[in-house]
């Protein structure tokens, strides 16, 4: 998953200090922060109130949050009827 917190941080301290607060959120894979936004690529676990709660933990607040959940595409499965099953034979010589 993906979230992006908009953020409005006032310098490069700051910046510092929200990347480390969000580095002690469970499930978190990469975050990128700048002054103006944070993406976070995560597992799920981190959710938007952790991560708030980490940039409060630094001393800011997030304007907004965006979630964004990928999707998986599913293709479509051709069903054969008229399969010939082959006797299994054994993987491992000696192995009935």
């Amino acid at each position: 998953m993906r979230t992006s917190l908009r953020l409005d941080l006032p310098s490069v301290h700051a910046v510092r200090a929200v990347y480390t607060a969000l580095q002690g959120v469970e499930g978190i894979v990469q975050a990128d922060v700048s002054r103006h936004r944070a993406t976070i690529e995560h597992d799920g676990r981190a959710t938007p109130e952790r991560l708030r709660h980490a940039v409060a933990t630094a001393g800011y607040d997030v304007i907004e949050i965006n979630e964004e959940r990928r999707r998986l595409t599913v293709k479509e499965v051709e069903v054969v009827d008229d399969v010939e099953v082959i006797e299994d034979l054994p993987r491992h010589p000696g192995h009935p």
